[in-house]
């Protein structure tokens, strides 16, 4: 209860005080705003923004150089796989054409001529077939 009493009588001496001054044209609230606080507040949001602009210009310039930084990385990366890529074709061009090479000298090596024979006897064989079942066949 005591402290309401000590907050009234303060109000009531602020309200007396400001229309005291009221009548003598000085506001002792609009001096101390126009002394103090505005200028100060003034101050203090062209620091703000002044700070804000740096703070954007400073991340779109960490934007730009990460930008770059990427698009440098996606370009050795595919230079790195471009040149891995020809290379893993010509090592397996060399691959196919010593595979090929190796094949061909086995079949230089190869005896064709007993193939040959082999085949004209299968030949043989099966034209002596067919004209035994032709025979067969026709005397029924």
């Amino acid at each position: 209860m005591r402290k309401k009493r000590i907050i009234v009588i303060a109000l009531l001496f602020l309200i007396m005080s400001s229309s005291a001054s009221a009548g003598t044209g000085k506001h002792p609230l609009q001096d101390w705003y126009d002394g103090e606080f505005k200028p100060r507040s003034e101050s203090l949001g062209a620091a703000t923004a002044d700070g804000l602009f740096q703070v954007f210009r400073m991340t779109r310039k960490i934007s730009q150089q990460s930008e770059n930084l990427f698009s440098l990385a996606m370009l050795e990366l595919s230079d790195t796989n471009t040149r891995e890529v020809v290379f893993a074709i010509k090592d397996y061009k060399r691959q196919m054409e010593n595979e090929i090479n190796t094949a061909k000298s086995q079949l230089e090596k190869e005896d064709f001529e007993a193939y040959k024979e082999q085949l004209a006897i299968e030949r043989t064989v099966a034209a002596e077939v067919d004209a035994v079942l032709a025979d067969v066949l026709g005397q029924e």
